[in-house]
């Protein structure tokens, strides 16, 4: 049986009860003795894409604060950011376009959803400000849910291919 203590350390965006009782139920559905997840996978897949500037992920070697993720959890954490080039245009037509990803305007759920911080979560910051914080009207949020990961990566890629059209 999963061990519930375990999982801030093994999925960090679990912010309820209710949620880590889905992973619990994921876990015995699926055999796993812990919950696995493989953002590592989504965040390596998005570097380098034609309409993607940035990937931020702490799980990335190229990260600014790598060694201390390393040092806190297993993984790399369920959040991963990424700019694209075309702004808050390309980000709508991504987000969109996405088949099994949701949009939302906050993140942690045992689904994978997007958000766009600069028209949801940081939008009443002017303008200069969610400058200096990154916050670019290009950037959006994925919290990764329970989902396969190959299947996010075709879903991203499939919206991504989309952009490049």
């Amino acid at each position: 049986m999963l061990d519930l203590s375990l999982i801030n350390k093994k999925f960090p965006a679990v912010p309820y009860k209710v949620d880590a009782k889905r992973v619990q139920q994921f876990a015995r559905a699926t055999g796993e003795t812990s919950p696995v997840f493989f953002d590592l996978e989504i965040a390596k897949s998005l570097i380098g894409h034609e309409s993607i500037s940035s990937v931020i992920y702490p799980g990335l070697e190229t990260h600014p604060q790598y060694d201390l993720c390393r040092e806190q959890m297993e993984k790399g954490g369920t959040v991963i950011a990424f700019e694209l080039l075309g702004g808050k245009e390309a980000a709508f037509s991504l987000m969109n376009s996405l088949e099994l990803v949701l949009i939302s305007n906050n993140l942690g759920d045992a689904k994978s959803i997007i958000t766009h911080p600069a028209t949801t979560t940081h939008q009443r910051l002017p303008a200069d400000r969610r400058q200096q914080l990154g916050i670019t009207q290009g950037l959006l949020r994925l919290s990764v849910g329970l989902e396969d990961s190959k299947d996010l990566i075709k879903d991203l890629s499939s919206a991504l291919g989309n952009l490049v059209r």
